[in-house]
């Protein structure tokens, strides 16, 4: 991906739907309870439910309601009862995250590693530190936070989006292998 597809993404929105709930645009508030909750990848019908009932509302009014798994254990009964399969929601699912989370090829200057800090916190540190307000900054798209994250680290000299895509990447990977291995046939 590149950053003019990223760009595109924040600007051009398509509908999503996961377990027949219409997603909100993935936004940073989301990422942040869905980490909490460790539901990045559901593994159950009633992760999938969660994931899809806490990304079709706006963040701000997320609260953990009492009784919140009977209600959702029975909402996963009566949807099973349709024999929807449960991989093909998980695909859908997946590329919802996916096309939200998707972030360019880049080359990072300096000293790097790994922070202790979780991502989406460090995000929402990092966004905050660029002027987002603190109360609404959990409303934001997270295509476009990634956007203004990535432009900003590159403007501080931080990283440089190097413009080509993973694909491309792999591709000149592929190249480099044959090219090795024909060498190696000489």
């Amino acid at each position: 991906m590149t950053f003019a597809d990223l760009y595109a993404r924040t600007v051009i929105r398509r509908d999503w739907y996961v377990c027949g709930e219409r997603m909100l645009p993935l936004r940073v508030g989301h990422g942040r309870i869905i980490e909490a909750l460790g539901l990045w990848l559901p593994h159950s019908w009633l992760d999938l439910m969660t994931c899809a009932w806490i990304c079709a509302r706006p963040a701000s009014s997320f609260r953990m309601p009492r009784g919140w798994g009977e209600r959702l254990a029975w909402r996963v009964r009566l949807w099973r009862l349709t024999r929807q399969p449960f991989p093909l929601h998980v695909r859908a699912w997946t590329q919802y995250v996916d096309h939200h989370t998707a972030v360019p090829v880049v080359a990072w200057s300096g000293k790097g590693g790994r922070a202790g800090t979780p991502p989406m916190v460090a995000m929402r540190a990092s966004l905050i530190g660029i002027g987002y307000s603190p109360e609404t900054v959990d409303e934001v798209p997270l295509d476009l936070a990634l956007a203004d994250y990535y432009a900003t680290l590159e403007a501080e000299g931080r990283m440089k989006v190097t413009g080509r895509s993973a694909d491309d990447l792999e591709e000149q990977f592929r190249n480099a292998r044959r090219h090795v291995q024909s060498l190696g046939k000489n």
